[in-house]
C-alpha cells in the first residue's frame, strides 16, 4: 500500500478517535460555542475566509473530518511534497534555481559549470532555502508530549505510528529507491519552517 494512504489513514483514526473522546454526541459538538465560532470565523468572507468551510460544525464525522483534512495537511501532504526536493535540488547542478545562459547555447559541461550556473554565493543561497524547507523536524508525529488530558489516546497513536514506521522501514530495504519522507517518526506533526 502507498506509503501516503497509511500515514492519511491513522491520521484519519485518531482524528475520529480524539472527537470520540472529547465529545459524546452530535448534540454536544452543536452546543459548542467555542467550537461553533470557530467554524462561523473560519468560513467567513471577512475573515479567514476558507473556501468550502462549514458556517456551522453539526456533528461527530463532520468535525473528525475537518481535523483529519487539517492534520493531514500540514503534516502528511507537506512531507510528502517538501521533503523530497532536497534529491532535486541539493546538488545545485543536478536542478539550478536559474541558468544565467539560456540552456540551448551551452555547448560543454565546462560552460554549464563555469558560464551557465549561478556564481557560488547565489547558488549557496538556493542551497540553504533547500536546506531550510527540507529539514527534519524537531516534532515528529512520535514526539508529542504536551497532550494534555488525551495522553492514553496519543500513547496508543504513537505505538500504532511507531509501528507502521517500522513496517515502512522495512519496506524501503525491498524497493528499488528508498522513500522515507512519510515515515511517521520523520513526519513533522505540524508545518514548522
Amino acid at each position: 500500500m502507498e506509503d501516503g494512504y497509511l500515514v492519511n489513514n491513522l491520521l484519519r483514526e485518531f482524528a475520529e478517535a480524539f472527537v470520540d473522546e472529547t465529545y459524546n454526541s452530535n448534540a454536544e459538538i452543536k452546543g459548542d460555542v467555542v467550537l461553533q465560532e470557530w467554524a462561523a470565523e473560519t468560513s467567513s468572507p471577512d475573515r479567514a475566509a476558507i473556501p468550502g468551510f462549514p458556517e456551522r460544525i453539526d456533528s461527530k464525522k463532520q468535525l473528525a473530518q475537518i481535523l483529519h483534512i487539517i492534520m493531514w495537511t500540514a503534516s502528511g501532504l507537506h512531507a510528502a511534497v517538501n521533503f523530497p526536493q532536497y534529491d532535486y535540488y541539493g546538488y545545485i547542478p543536478n536542478k539550478p534555481f536559474e541558468l544565467l545562459l539560456p540552456i540551448e547555447s551551452v555547448t560543454s559541461k565546462e560552460q554549464m559549470m563555469e558560464e551557465a550556473l549561478p556564481p557560488t554565493d547565489r547558488a549557496y543561497e538556493a542551497f540553504q532555502v533547500v536546506v531550510s524547507l527540507t529539514a527534519p523536524s524537531p516534532y515528529p508525529l512520535t514526539d508529542l508530549d504536551d497532550l494534555k488530558g488525551y495522553e492514553t489516546l496519543y500513547q496508543d497513536f504513537r505505538r500504532r505510528a511507531e509501528d507502521l514506521a517500522d513496517s515502512m522501514k522495512k519496506a524501503n530495504r525491498k524497493r528499488a529507491i528508498s522513500y522515507p519522507y512519510l515515515l511517521p517518526d520523520r513526519v513533522p506533526a505540524s508545518i514548522d519552517i
